[in-house]
């Protein structure tokens, strides 16, 4: 399956930094705006932490174990504030960490991002000026579209900001605004960009189904976050290189517990790639990897799937069948779920087939 890629670095194995705005205790209204950027600046330059509004949303965070608080004072230097974060564990009650840093808004961001993790990424913003610029969402669409369009055509180099409007803008669906961002965007620019930008950006163009143009960011990004070679593969596939999509995925499944996966993530690129017959042998060996993991019980029903393609509707159903048979005991809400999907695909007309199958079973990214 093609899974999201973490790319970020962190100093503790395993630590993920969910950021709350900080809290502006200055008493300078001016710096409002600085506590909508603030938590996302960390975020992004942290490399392994999300911006969350409130605490709430941050202990809901899929994948993160750090709360970070921030505060911020004033200091007897004009233009200067000091922030002082402190990371506590996921409930938010076991304290784990603190900085304090002091500067103008961007030295702190950069400053505090360095002292959580000394290789944090560059955000690309020249300036506070430009830090400003930074859209967002807020609930008017078309508003932040047009400040992320603006953005791009003033400052390319903003990279950061640009990553967190494409994310915004492919989750809403605006895939014409995501088109037109990335286009404006130098390629020479583009270049200087963190590895997190860059996976974002090749996301991004995979919504567009611009394939061959997401594989070459990936290409990039695998040279520091090597478990992106499995969507480099997706994206080589569906671009048509099939046996370079492979060879990605390969080199992807060599990578300690990732066996299972890759092997899905192989019969899925040959299903797409038309290998229905490698694709259903690459479902069927994926199945046995995964042992007792969840993520496994719909292996079968790909193969089944794939066998269908081939024109064999009679063994696919055969395999389907037989595997809801083998596990109606052992996992009955599996059976549940998955053997009226596989009804609907088989009473379908032949031609409606291929549809069901990628809206329910092998989902084209």
């Amino acid at each position: 399956m093609m899974v999201l890629a973490d790319c970020g670095e962190t100093l503790d194995e395993g630590e993920r930094f969910a950021f709350l705005a900080p809290d502006n205790q200055t008493g300078d209204a001016s710096l409002s705006w600085s506590t909508e950027v603030i938590h996302r600046g960390l975020a992004a330059a942290v490399g392994a932490g999300v911006a969350a509004d409130t605490v709430a949303e941050a202990r809901l965070a899929p994948g993160f174990n750090r709360i970070v608080y921030s505060t911020l004072t004033r200091t007897t230097t004009p233009g200067e504030v000091r922030m002082h974060t402190a990371i506590f564990d996921q409930a938010g009650h076991q304290f784990n960490r603190e900085y304090t840093v002091s500067g103008d808004v961007l030295q702190v961001i950069n400053r505090m991002a360095t002292s959580i993790n000394p290789d944090a990424n560059a955000l690309g913003a020249k300036s506070v000026d430009v830090l400003r610029k930074w859209p967002v969402f807020t609930g008017d669409m078309a508003n932040f579209e047009g400040k992320c369009l603006a953005l791009v055509e003033a400052e390319p180099g903003f990279g950061a900001a640009l990553g967190s409007c494409a994310e915004q803008l492919v989750n809403s669906g605006r895939l014409e605004s995501v088109r037109a961002l990335l286009h404006r965007i130098p390629a020479e620019r583009s270049e200087e960009f963190s590895p997190d930008v860059q996976f974002v950006f090749g996301q991004s163009l995979m919504a567009l189904m611009e394939y061959a143009k997401a594989a070459d960011v990936y290409r990039s990004v695998v040279l520091t976050r090597p478990v992106v070679k499995n969507l480099l593969g997706y994206a080589e596939a569906l671009a048509g290189r099939c046996d370079a999509g492979k060879q990605a995925i390969e080199e992807y499944g060599r990578q300690p517990g990732q066996e299972p996966n890759a092997l899905d993530s192989l019969g899925e690129i040959s299903y797409f790639c038309g290998q229905y017959k490698d694709a259903e042998k690459y479902f069927l060996a994926s199945e046995a990897k995964y042992l007792s993991d969840p993520r496994g019980v719909m292996e079968p029903v790909k193969a089944a799937a794939s066998r269908m393609m081939t024109g064999d509707a009679a063994g696919a159903d055969k395999i389907a069948t037989s595997y809801f048979q083998k596990i109606a005991k052992s996992n009955p809400q599996a059976v549940a779920t998955l053997q009226p999907v596989w009804t609907t695909i088989m009473k379908a007309p032949i031609e409606d087939r291929r549809k069901l199958v990628e809206s329910s079973l092998i989902r084209r990214p």
